[in-house]
């Protein structure tokens, strides 16, 4: 992941296309994946191609695998008519020095 320039704030954004390779298949596959017994909420969203965004298949693995929580920023930005760029991420920021610390070590691969 590449961080973007942040000059202040409670996200920081992060460029996660060099992570493509990463991400399993299966979450790239369709919007109804989830390992057993996990819970996390299926926002259906598409590409003008009709492929699952990669900032959305990159933080539902995260959330599933890593247990680590962040937003895919095609939320914020999908317009079908603009176009959307599905690269990017928000990371918050705004916890505790000691959530950080445990958070950065789940990215371990």
């Amino acid at each position: 992941m590449v961080p973007t320039r942040c000059d202040g704030g409670y996200f920081l954004m992060v460029d996660i296309s060099a992570c493509r390779d990463l991400i399993p298949d299966k979450y790239l596959a369709n919007h109804e994946y989830l390992p057993e017994g996990e819970r996390v909420p299926v926002n259906p969203i598409n590409m003008a191609d009709g492929s699952i965004p990669l900032d959305l298949a990159f933080c539902r693995w995260m959330a599933c695998e890593k247990n680590l929580v962040m937003m895919p920023n095609s939320f914020f930005y999908h317009s079908k008519s603009a176009g959307m760029d599905d690269k990017y991420c928000r990371m918050a920021l705004c916890k505790t020095f000691d959530s950080l610390k445990a958070g950065a070590a789940n990215f371990k691969m």
